[in-house]
């Protein structure tokens, strides 16, 4: 540490000691009583008493005031000398992280000047230090699509002009793209940095707990500035010499980007407090870092970003492909790369790559690791829940109810499951999750770890999932519990459209709640037994639909509820709708009075939305089955034929 007591320190120090001296020597001087000198004529000077006493007494006060401001100034000085010594003496002696802390303070009070940081750290360090260093796991990746809002937000937020580190931790599920998020920002602005440093702050296993490598990132840190070696020779020491250093002596911006951590424990002992630092933390868990950070929440891309990634990573050029696949793939950025790499490398189209998914999802989602990200979209939700799992069982809670409560949700449509809906049908749930959702804070306990970890997107009102996650988790399930958990969302439906009180929160939110009865029905056509009675139910709410003129809402509840009842008969059973929302005959001689009430209120609502040449078909063969059923003429036939009547006035209104 001999180059610390150099350069501008050994100059200053030197003047004030020389400048001290001669003020000694002065005050000397200064002591002999004062004597006058004048010119005469011939040049020379000679010596003439003062003239009279008043003229004496002003000298003296005169002099008297300059020795007064001498010794002031010596007495100063004398004081600067007197600390400056033993404080560079004092450092000398000092552990290596009090060194940097002390010359730093010296240097915040204009007491020295500095050549930038290098001075501190090691002998011939001006030669040997490096001008930039840059440690980044990867390059710049081409294939970064979007995320200008929160690439915008991180540069507001971390450019400052506080003398303190911004810190920003960007959490979401894995693979939403938080760690290509800091990746693209230290990229993109890597010239406004003299250092940057990506940090792998997680653990290396959830599962096993192991500790992160951590300890080891800051002893690198501490060999690229050139920081001498700790005395003491733990990595503890490192650790606070490096703290120490970023927080007083750098003086130059860095950028520190801690990938993963588990826990703000985890690395609050590495963050520096003051400093003109930059740091980014990605996290899985959201709500832990608001204490020492502004969390920014990633989020799946959007369409125009999917399509968008797609085209690029693939060199393809087949838009409404791209749009169908990321629909699919629900957007997200971890399975839209698996599926762009899995497409370049097999040469193959996006319509390829959609049919082998929908027919090997869980084979393609497990496989097909991206090559810049360590885990498949399978095992990374693993880990997620894995560490779920260790929050609940450290709570003390029981790890079973998380995992029923994920399975019940597998089988709801992914977005705003409602919690009211939970709450108002838990009879339909069984126990012991039922006890669970019936205490509220109990409830709360299950879902918070699931919102932590991005498992789940959890509200006061609405608990939502992304629709690879229910597959994920569908596909964990045996064939029984399968059958058995879509029964119980099928029940909670049903009894939810069936409940007269609750009808008016479902007509309030109609589409909601018809998006979870279409994919709980989905689900239980593949799983389990579809009750044919919930067609009576979706008449009762496609005709109070009809009545509040919400005629597009009712046509969906009379084609389901149609499309229910085929699914309940044989295969060869034709009715007038099926799948693909083709109109087809009725088969003769069926006189099944719901399937017939639906049909006709379906052929009502189509009227109403102008859809004459549909409607004309149903209401003739409505007529049909009238007749056989009734005779030609009952007034079923007369009000059928009331109808198509109106049908062909309407056309040829129309025509004309």
């Amino acid at each position: 540490m001999g180059s610390i007591i150099k350069g501008n320190k050994i100059a200053l120090l030197i003047l004030i000691f020389i400048f001290t001296l001669s003020l000694v020597s002065c005050e000397n001087i200064s002591s002999i009583n004062p004597i006058r000198f004048h010119s005469s004529s011939n040049g020379r000077d000679l010596y003439q008493p003062p003239s009279n006493i008043s003229e004496t007494e002003e000298i003296l006060l005169n002099d008297n005031l300059l020795d007064s401001i001498y010794k002031f100034i010596e007495i100063i000085l004398g004081i600067i000398a007197l600390i400056a010594v033993p404080i560079n003496v004092y450092v000398w002696l000092l552990k290596d992280s009090a060194q940097i802390k002390a010359i730093g303070f010296l240097k915040k009070i204009k007491f020295i000047k500095h050549d930038f940081e290098y001075n501190l750290i090691g002998p011939n360090n001006q030669k040997n230090a490096p001008k930039k260093i840059i440690k980044l796991p990867y390059p710049r990746n081409p294939n970064f699509i979007g995320r200008e809002k929160i690439l915008y937000f991180l540069y507001k937020n971390l450019n400052g002009g506080e003398n303190l580190p911004k810190i920003i931790a960007l959490v979401g599920n894995g693979g939403i793209g938080k760690t290509q998020i800091a990746l693209e920002y230290a990229h993109r602005y890597i010239d406004s940095f003299k250092y940057i440093w990506f940090l792998h702050s997680g653990l290396l296993s959830l599962r096993d707990n192991l500790p992160s490598s951590l300890h080891g990132e800051y002893i690198s840190i501490a060999k690229d500035i050139g920081l001498p070696e700790p005395k003491s020779g733990t990595s503890e020491s490192s650790i606070e010499t490096v703290k120490k250093w970023l927080e007083d002596e750098c003086q130059s911006p860095y950028l520190l980007i801690f990938d993963n951590p588990n826990k703000l424990d985890d690395i609050i002992s590495y963050i520096p407090t003051h400093g003109r630092g930059q740091i980014i933390i990605t996290s899985r868990k959201k709500g832990i870092w608001r204490s020492i950070a502004i969390e920014q929440e990633v989020n799946i891309f959007t369409i125009d970003e999917s399509i968008k990634f797609l085209l690029n990573r693939t060199n393809q050029n087949y838009e409404n492909a791209a749009r169908g696949l990321a629909y699919e793939l629900g957007y997200l950025p971890l399975a839209l790369e698996q599926a762009g790499a899995y497409i370049q490398n097999k040469g193959i189209s996006f319509e390829s790559y959609l049919y082998l998914f929908k027919n090997n999802k869980s084979e393609l989602l497990k496989s097909s690791k991206p090559e810049l990200y360590p885990y498949t979209v399978a095992t990374t939700w693993e880990i997620s829940f894995q560490g779920a799992k260790n929050e609940l069982s450290n709570n003390g809670l029981e790890e079973d109810l998380a995992w029923d409560l994920l399975s019940l949700f597998a089988f709801f449509s992914p977005e705003k499951i409602p919690r009211s809906l939970l709450h108002s049908f838990v009879n339909n749930i069984p126990y012991p999750l039922s006890s669970c959702i019936n205490e509220k804070h109990k409830f709360n306990k299950i879902v918070e770890p699931l919102n932590l970890y991005s498992l789940v997107d959890a509200s006061d009102d609405f608990c939502s999932m992304h629709v690879l996650m229910q597959f994920i988790i569908r596909d964990k399930l045996s064939k029984d519990k399968q059958r058995f958990w879509s029964k119980v969302a099928v029940d909670i439906l049903k009894k939810a459209f069936e409940n007269k009180e609750y009808r008016d929160e479902i007509l309030k939110s109609f589409p909601l709640y018809y998006r979870h009865l279409e994919s709980v029905l989905s689900f239980a056509k593949d799983y389990s037994d579809i009750p044919e009675s919930i067609s009576s139910t979706l008449l009762e709410v496609g005709q109070l639909l009809k009545e509040r003129r919400k005629f597009d809402e009712a046509r969906k509840c009379f084609e389901f509820g149609l499309s229910i009842i085929k699914t309940a008969k044989d295969p060869d059973y034709n009715p007038i709708i099926d799948e693909t929302s083709k109109y087809n005959e009725y088969k003769p001689y069926d006189p099944d009075p719901i399937k017939m009430q639906l049909n006709k209120n379906l052929g009502l609502v189509l009227i109403e939305l102008g859809n004459f040449k549909k409607a004309m078909e149903i209401f003739l063969e409505s007529k049909l089955q009238d007749s056989l059923l009734y005779g030609p003429e009952d007034y079923h036939v007369d009000e059928d034929n009331r109808y198509i009547r109106f049908i062909n006035e309407k056309q040829s209104k129309i025509e004309y």
